[in-house]
């Protein structure tokens, strides 16, 4: 039964809908007939322009259900609404209707591809779809687009670094390139560190010595810096100090 409120013994009116005429009709009659349609009917108390929207509407946006003034009654078997009367643009296409929102639209150029840019030209409805540019300008490095994600994927590829020689070991970076580093390199400042060039399979280190033919220097080897020269004043005359380049000369006064 519709809600509504009979306190009043005048006339009323209710809101019936004819199922015979498929109409609805604004009746009025005295207090207690009107109680009997409210609880017999699917009715609405009051004049039915008062109530059509709620009457028609069966909440479905997709469909067009109701006559506004109620004059025609309710549409029973709902119409389609029309969904090409908006928007008014060759850049949108029509996607579907959704009970809940109504008409669905959607970008007229979008291939659904995340690797590439799409665009529409708002005058002839062009499309234009534009790869993503995934060059990193590393030459070694092999560059594509996730087809799933859209992100450039930027592989080091350590083949594309070979320099022919048997001696280096090549690798990519994907920052700086190529490296082409010695592989016999024993991290050690005093040696000579040498390859066999002709398969590259065997290292030779060779100490050397650190000679710099001044007498009154002592030679000697770090590991890390390599030679040094340090100059010893007492292996010259007393009045003579030890020069690194020259060896002993005369001290001149201050």
């Amino acid at each position: 039964m519709r809600t509504g409120t009979l306190e009043s013994p005048e006339r009323v009116e209710i809101c019936h809908f004819d199922g015979k005429s498929n109409k609805l009709q604004t009746l009025t009659m005295n207090i207690r007939a009107a109680q009997k349609f409210l609880e017999n009917y699917d009715d609405f108390l009051g004049a039915c322009d008062l109530h059509c929207d709620a009457i028609c509407d069966d909440g479905n946006r997709c469909t067009v259900n109701y006559d506004t003034t109620c004059e025609g009654g309710c549409l029973r078997d709902p119409e389609p609404v029309n969904c090409d009367e908006y928007p008014d643009d060759k850049c949108t296409v029509f996607d579907g209707c959704n009970p809940d929102e109504g008409c669905i639209y959607k970008p007229k150029c979008d291939d659904g591809n995340p690797c590439t840019v799409d665009s529409c030209d708002a005058e002839t409805g062009a499309c234009t779809y534009e790869a993503i540019v995934c060059d990193d300008g590393v030459d070694c490095t092999i560059d594509s687009c996730d087809s799933d994600t859209g992100e450039c994927i930027n592989e080091p590829v350590d083949s594309n670094c070979d320099d022919s020689d048997a001696c280096t070991i090549d690798s990519c970076d994907a920052t700086s390139g190529c490296k082409n580093e010695f592989k016999c390199d024993d991290g050690n400042a005093c040696t000579l560190d040498l390859c066999d060039e002709s398969t590259g399979f065997e290292c030779f280190h060779r100490a050397f010595e650190c000679v710099d033919f001044v007498d009154c220097t002592a030679d000697k080897c770090d590991p890390d810096v390599g030679c040094i020269f340090e100059p010893d004043d007492s292996l010259c005359d007393a009045d003579q100090i030890c020069d690194v380049n020259d060896g002993c000369k005369d001290n001149a006064p201050v």
